[in-house]
């Protein structure tokens, strides 16, 4: 049997269970109710509720992508190593974001940390030294060398203002 609660809304107001539904509290208005408390809808309910939205979300809870996500954030994406138009600000909105979040649920999900990328093949090696030389990727690779015990047949890069969000406590 499986049952879907509704979450965030001080208490759960309905349990479904095989379609029937059985009432625990008075029913509320609610300025906006999300579908699914994965990485995408608790971070949108948390931006609502700071801006004093009252926000429901339906849930199962146990069948999120978001827990088994890296959670990776990273300013140099894809094979060709793009960079975003905006990521200097992107990186500070989304360091202040998370940081305001950890200082008001008492948690630590936010590590900056450096990441090394390897090459899967000539092409992205390529590609990465290609961006190496360019003036507007200097903040965000450099050259490094691959630790002897990792394999990586076309070396790698490192990449600076990376970080990685802890998708679990984040969720929990």
């Amino acid at each position: 049997m499986r049952h879907i609660t509704i979450f965030w809304c001080q208490h759960p107001i309905f349990v479904y269970s095989l379609g029937m539904v059985k009432k625990t509290q008075e029913i509320q208005h609610y300025d906006f109710i999300i579908i699914g408390q994965g990485l995408a809808g608790s971070l949108l309910a948390w931006s609502l509720i700071q801006a004093d939205s009252k926000v429901c979300i339906i849930s199962d809870q146990q069948h999120s992508a978001s827990r088994v996500a890296a959670g990776l954030i990273n300013p140099v994406a894809g094979q060709r190593f793009v960079l975003a138009d905006l990521t200097p600000q992107m990186l500070e909105w989304c360091k202040v974001f998370y940081q305001d979040i950890e200082t008001k649920l008492d948690i630590k999900v936010y590590h900056e940390q450096a990441m090394l990328r390897l090459f899967n093949n000539e092409k992205e090696q390529l590609n990465g030294e290609k961006r190496l030389a360019q003036e507007n990727y200097q903040p965000f690779l450099s050259n490094t060398d691959v630790p002897k015990n990792v394999s990586a047949d076309h070396g790698g890069i490192k990449q600076h203002q990376t970080a990685w969000l802890d998708t679990n406590t984040l969720l929990d």
